[in-house]
């Protein structure tokens, strides 16, 4: 929580990628593809952080349910057209706020460190089989798809750019 998921989503949605979700992603595995599925649940933002964005010009002074740190906002009611479909996944990232960075940094992690990335950020299932299901659909994830840490400095304005290149090259 807090670690700018729902800035890098709007940023990205700003510049003409899709939502699948925020917070909540579901992943189906069938034999060796894996996919993404839509969940385009509301999404949450740290109060502070909708004045970063002028995408999120409409929650500025509007009643929106939130909880005394994060306001709740569905983006498909705002921008139903930026609702994608399911897709293979391409590239991971794992944000992280570094407000000393004036600009963003993208570095390469491990499958190790996305597996713990993810799992970290995965429920607690109750029932044993379900979590190593869980956790087997999370490494090959992993194992299939370049994962990148994402330090988030004051300035995102080219990040759109930046990703669109990796996806380009295929890294």
């Amino acid at each position: 929580a807090g670690s700018g998921k729902t800035i890098v989503a709007v940023t990205l949605l700003e510049n003409g990628f899709f939502l699948l979700s925020d917070d909540n992603t579901y992943i189906r595995k069938r034999g060796a593809t894996i996919k993404i599925l839509p969940f385009p649940i509301p999404m949450k933002i740290v109060r502070e952080d909708i004045y970063k964005l002028p995408i999120l010009d409409f929650l500025r002074g509007n009643k929106y349910p939130y909880s005394e740190r994060k306001v709740y906002f569905d983006i498909s009611r705002f921008y139903p057209e930026k609702i994608g479909k399911d897709c293979s996944p391409e590239l991971l990232f794992f944000p992280e706020i570094a407000t000393s960075l004036k600009e963003y940094k993208i570095e390469r992690i491990s499958s190790k460190d996305a597996l713990i990335n993810l799992f970290s950020q995965s429920p607690n299932l109750n029932d044993p089989e379900l979590n190593r299901n869980h956790f087997d659909i999370l490494a090959s994830l992993v194992k299939t798809t370049p994962s990148f840490k994402l330090y988030l400095g004051k300035d995102l304005h080219d990040l759109h750019k930046v990703i669109n290149k990796m996806l380009e090259e295929g890294r």
